[in-house]
């Protein structure tokens, strides 16, 4: 059975109980009940903690900040919950919610931007906390706009920059939003004369910037059960390398059926290729499959809207060979250890800075921080894609489509080499499926 799921954060709440007081408090007698009333509930999947697909994420996190694997357990557990929190405070304030951060060295404080010094909106905050048993966890921040002021921004911005761009015969910077600044960042290309560069910055309050990546030199085990990446036997998942019949080489994300009818499909990148192009992937053996032809897609536009983003639909049409599954392909790296069944459990949208995210792929699994919101890029061909996720994991050609989670929940779909993602609820609006989930 394929159950709709959205993260559960007050299933969560305990887990980051004895990292959030001295004390070692659990989470409040309302937040109690309403774990339970999830648990009872049919409609929702609850992300389970102690679930041993989480361990590589929990190591991953103990090496990058220097912490015990206990404590970062808790802070991705909180960072789990900031997921579905801060959706709903940005439907509860959407004139003063500015955003939410986390930043070293207190992995356990949620940075939360309120406008203006609204006291009755950083009441609602605490309530609303409260409810998830995170009140002593939240730090509210006094911001000049609301992350909403700053989306409207975005798209004007956008435009302004590539006609500049076009004028200077230069490719126009990425921008995107950074909550714990409160501003709109430009992202400038640091091979670019110094002229040009001051010319596209030349806008109130923009940030020179430029986005790092890692490279792992190690050698990794490609081979896990069932797999030899980039490749995997059936049942199909995700974070598996795909090709065209053109010869387009891609990554395939989440699986996902129809609202409508229920179809089977296999999410990606929108850029990868046009509608009815045949894709295909191959078992460990090497044996090439066919998966299935492009139904729909978005490729952004010229112009940049905000509502057109980077993702498509492959239908599944293997007559019953695939048994498709819920799962991602993880392979072994710097920040992870290999697992080729790695459960999706839940649906959400980060709309927070400074959160752990992984993607898999044609490449090694790897991992980083989100750091700017609601991005515009323009690709190498001219098209502007805009409303995505930036990150600073590394990605590399052959990466596009891919699957981009943390602790079993579906956050996007890569975009860019630059660790720019599409966000999955968009995706999933747009392509009117809903991304499945393992029910074990």
């Amino acid at each position: 059975m394929i159950a709709r799921s959205v993260v559960a954060g007050t299933a969560l709440a305990t887990a980051i109980g004895l990292a959030l007081s001295a004390s070692g408090s659990n989470a409040s007698a309302d937040a109690e009940t309403d774990r339970q009333v999830l648990a009872q509930s049919e409609s929702r999947t609850v992300v389970q903690d102690g679930d041993p697909s989480l361990a590589a994420e929990v190591k991953a996190f103990a090496n990058r900040y220097n912490v015990s694997e206990e404590r970062a357990d808790a802070a991705l557990a909180l960072q789990a919950i900031s997921i579905e929190f801060g959706a709903e405070l940005r439907n509860e304030l959407p004139d003063s919610f500015a955003g939410i951060w986390f930043a070293e060295p207190d992995l356990f404080t949620m940075n939360i931007g309120i406008r203006a010094s609204d006291e009755d909106s950083s009441n609602t905050v605490l309530s609303i906390a409260a409810r998830y048993g995170i009140e002593s966890a939240v730090n509210i921040v006094s911001t000049q706009y609301s992350l909403a002021q700053l989306e409207g921004g975005i798209e004007s911005l956008n435009e302004e920059l590539t006609k500049t761009s076009q004028v200077l015969d230069a490719p126009a910077p990425g921008i995107g939003i950074r909550p714990s600044e409160n501003r709109i960042v430009i992202h400038l290309d640091p091979t670019l004369d110094s002229q040009t560069n001051d010319q596209l910055a030349s806008v109130p309050d923009g940030l020179l910037d430029r986005m790092s990546s890692v490279r792992y030199d190690g050698s990794p085990d490609r081979e896990a059960a069932g797999c030899i990446h980039p490749f995997c036997d059936p049942p199909l998942r995700s974070g598996i390398g795909i090709g065209s019949e053109n010869g387009d080489l891609c990554s395939g994300a989440f699986l996902a059926r129809s609202q409508s009818d229920g179809v089977l499909y296999q999410l990606t990148a929108g850029h990868c290729s046009g509608v009815n192009v045949l894709w295909r992937t191959r078992e460990k053996d090497g044996t090439l499959r066919n998966i299935g032809e492009v139904h729909s897609r978005d490729r952004g536009t010229a112009t940049g809207d905000a509502n057109y983003g980077d993702s498509a639909i492959i239908r599944v049409n293997s007559n019953g060979f695939w048994q498709a599954r819920a799962w991602v392909f993880v392979t072994s790296s710097p920040d992870t250890t290999p697992n080729t069944q790695y459960p999706i459990r839940a649906v959400g949208r980060v709309t927070n800075e400074g959160v752990f995210v992984c993607r898999s792929g044609r490449s090694l699994t790897s991992c980083g921080e989100t750091t700017d919101l609601s991005s515009c890029y323009t690709g190498s061909t001219g098209v502007t894609y805009c409303g995505m996720v930036d990150t600073n994991f590394a990605a590399v050609g052959g990466d596009s489509g891919g699957p981009v989670y943390i602790r079993n929940i579906a956050l996007g779909i890569v975009s860019s080499t630059g660790g720019r993602y599409e966000p999955i609820q968009r995706a999933e609006a747009r392509r009117n499926v809903d991304v499945s989930i393992d029910q074990g």
